[in-house]
């Protein structure tokens, strides 16, 4: 199944009658499942005060994102992304509860209150709170300056050193961003002391270059990593590594968001956050759908530095690749496709242990799942092994279950009429070590899982004429 993510703008305008075609397409959920994350809670929490109009609108909207995504859901749990199904309703009415609660102090205070005095758990964490702080932390007062620049980041803690205090100040400070214009004051002393010309920033083409730059040019600086302040242990470092690279494009001013808080709008750094969690939350998924142009040139920066293949896309230009490559639903079609690429110039080659490896990839999703073609000429087999597979999300190498049985119930419509068996898809009971095989005259189909990589293999016999790299015969023998 092919994984889409849409953020919350997009969604909200969905809702509301905008963009019938890009919602005609996402449901399809024969071919894709749309993927929600605890992000869009927090897009709609900020607008909860507690009123019965606007209860019963945010109701609206979660009710919404239910029809729109099933209840597929993106979220960190034990220091992992996962995807599943998860009620947003729930998620939601957690949100609500853990800001009531945790006041001043933050989660972790808030946690040790619940905890049984003397208990185990609670003396450890305890322990954790009265703890000094890290090393790469306390780096950050090695000079004047750099302490300077702390002490107005982290007031006070310098006199408690301790992760206790750290926890606090930090979420005081969160706080005042959220709900205050300070963000913009900070944005603004960061670009000002770096003599940073954001009119030129703000449309950069390698604005991390540009950015890397500047500190070079600081001698104060030199050796002080800004990422040893940011990191926690609450996510991936992945997931660490694109939120903060796609907050720091944005307080040094590439494509920076507009901060403005009055009696209509509340435009924080809670915005400008959640669209880097965005970001990172749709790493996990093959697209990317945002109509924001600010948050979709970050993230597409932030994406090329990282090296991650999801494609990120507006609305408009998901409709175009869905009308030109959703439209071959019938896996019949699949298979005729799969096998005209055979004779496809358009491969990358490689020679790997005396074996040619011939590799395509695909603009389109074969069975909706496949999106990479192999064929390796092995000398000492006659036939080349034809291997179809995927080139998953950079942050997400998981098959799931029900990327499983939707391969097999196609694969069972593509060969309808052949005289082969069905496969019972409720037979996946694990998907360790999987296989299913398909007989279709001579040639066989496999389906297999190995090491989390789902692949269908077409095995061609052996009394078909050989194929060689520089004949290619084997479309023709198929």
């Amino acid at each position: 199944m092919i994984k889409v993510y849409v953020d919350w703008g997009v969604m909200s305008q969905i809702k509301h009658g905008q963009h019938p075609e890009l919602l005609q397409l996402l449901q399809r959920k024969q071919q894709l499942y749309v993927i929600y994350s605890t992000s869009h809670i927090s897009d709609i929490l900020v607008s909860h005060n507690g009123e019965e109009e606007q209860n019963q609108r945010i109701k609206s909207d979660l009710d919404f994102i239910t029809s729109l995504t099933d209840n597929w859901c993106a979220h960190i749990a034990e220091n992992e992304i996962m995807i599943r199904q998860r009620n947003p309703h729930e998620l939601f009415d957690d949100r609500v509860d853990e800001r009531s609660e945790y006041g001043e102090e933050g989660p972790l205070s808030y946690l040790s209150r619940l905890l049984e005095p003397n208990s185990a758990a609670h003396n450890a964490l305890q322990q954790y709170l009265d703890s000094p702080i890290t090393e790469a932390i306390a780096s950050g007062y090695s000079t004047p300056s750099a302490a300077a620049g702390m002490e107005r980041h982290y007031p006070g803690l310098q006199e408690n050193p301790s992760m206790g205090n750290l926890m606090k100040i930090s979420w005081l400070k969160n706080k005042e961003m959220e709900e205050t214009d300070a963000y913009k004051g900070m944005r603004e002393m960061v670009q000002g002391g770096l003599g940073l010309n954001k009119d030129k920033m703000f449309a950069k083409d390698d604005p991390f270059a540009a950015i890397d730059k500047l500190y070079s040019n600081i001698k104060e600086l030199t050796g002080f990593d800004i990422y040893n302040i940011l990191r926690n242990d609450n996510s991936p470092s992945w997931f660490q590594d694109i939120s903060h690279n796609y907050l720091l494009l944005d307080v040094h001013g590439y494509q920076q968001d507009k901060i403005k808080v009055d009696a209509r709008n509340k435009d924080t750094m809670r915005n400008t956050i959640d669209d880097g969690f965005h970001a990172a939350f749709a790493s996990t998924c093959d697209f990317y759908i945002t109509n924001d142009s600010r948050s979709a040139n970050k993230a597409k920066q932030v994406y090329q530095k990282l090296k991650l293949n999801t494609r990120i896309c507006s609305p408009g230009e998901f409709v175009i690749y869905g009308n030109q490559s959703l439209v071959y639903d019938d896996p019949k079609m699949h298979v005729r496709l799969w096998c005209s690429l055979l004779n496809s110039p358009d491969y990358n080659e490689s020679v790997v242990d005396d074996a040619t490896w011939r590799t395509y990839l695909l603009e389109f999703f074969l069975f909706d799942y496949f999106n990479k073609v192999f064929v390796v000429f092995a000398p000492e087999n006659k036939q080349p092994m034809i291997i179809l597979s995927k080139n998953k999300p950079t942050n997400y190498r998981i098959t799931t279950e029900l990327d499983v049985k939707a391969v097999i119930q196609k694969t069972n419509t593509a060969f309808d009429g052949f005289g082969t068996e069905r496969i019972d898809p409720e037979k996946v009971t694990s998907l360790e070590n999987l296989q299913f095989k398909w007989q279709v005259e001579q040639t066989t189909f496999r389906l297999q899982m190995m090491n989390g990589y789902l692949q269908l293999y077409m095995d061609l016999p052996d009394e078909f004429p050989a194929a060689t790299p520089e004949t290619n015969n084997t479309q023709d023998n198929v």
